[in-house]
């Protein structure tokens, strides 16, 4: 009896374990967010482009006159991606100078020679 309820535990916490690690592992990195790109098909004479944070939050939004970003191509999503990382790294400053009104300490850059 005392086997059979030993065995019922650590199979039921084994399965347990199976089902919240994948979920925790499939958490967005946090000071990720994402991007949206708004274009008009028919005229393609602009995009518009919208950065969210991992909230939903609005952070940037700029509209491109002009352009037609054509997000299938690796290169576009790319560009987008590390545009959305400099945006989301500005946010996290400004959000810190706002919240304490102390300047952020950054490393000192170094030079390529």
């Amino acid at each position: 009896m005392k086997a059979q309820t030993l065995k019922t535990i650590l199979v039921s916490s084994l399965l347990f374990s199976l089902y919240v690690l994948p979920a925790a592992a499939q958490a967005p990195a946090p000071g990720t967010g994402y991007w949206v790109v708004e274009t008009n098909d028919r005229t393609k004479d602009h995009s518009i482009v919208k950065f969210y944070d991992n909230a939903g939050q609005l952070v940037y939004e700029e509209r491109l006159e002009g352009v037609h970003l054509n997000i299938n191509r690796p290169k576009t999503v790319k560009m987008l991606n590390q545009t959305l990382q400099g945006v989301i790294a500005k946010s996290l400053v400004r959000a810190q100078l706002e919240s304490t009104g102390e300047p952020v300490a950054f490393p000192p850059v170094r030079k390529r020679s």
